[in-house]
């Protein structure tokens, strides 16, 4: 019995809305807003130009799927979306990082800036993600 009411406390508290202050809340909502607006961007792109039968196309479509739905989250304050953002934020860092050694090795000069950039924003979303958790870690249940 009290096995099923924690599961459930800790539920409720892992869907719970975040209480922050303003300036923190709209971070959020730019942030996500980012990277859904990326997600749907590249959701028609794989959708465009995939080839429903190779399982690259799939597991493009997954990743961009769970970045759109955490970037929805991330807006909404949730802190499962939270979790979710930070894994796909350490995977997009060294994906965006191994294309920019791959576009340097080529000569691809504007490649390199562009993931750059890309790289830059993931672990800048990833620090922030950090500072935050850090900041508001007394919101959570002791």
């Amino acid at each position: 019995m009290l096995r099923g009411c924690v599961s459930a406390l800790s539920l409720d508290h892992m869907n719970a809305n975040v209480h922050w202050g303003p300036l923190s809340k709209w971070h959020h909502r730019i942030l996500g807003s980012l990277w859904l607006l990326c997600g749907l961007v590249h959701v028609g792109i794989v959708v465009g130009h995939g080839d429903w039968t190779e399982y690259q196309f799939w597991l493009a479509l997954l990743v961009t799927t769970a970045c759109v739905v955490a970037a929805i989250g991330f807006i909404l304050g949730r802190r499962w979306a939270r979790w979710t953002m930070g894994v796909l934020m350490v995977l997009g860092v060294l994906f965006f990082l191994d294309m920019m050694l791959m576009c340097g090795f080529n000569g691809n000069r504007q490649g390199v800036f562009y993931m750059l950039i890309a790289a830059g924003i993931a672990a800048y979303t990833l620090f922030f993600l950090g500072i935050s958790a850090a900041w508001h870690s007394q919101d959570l249940p002791k």
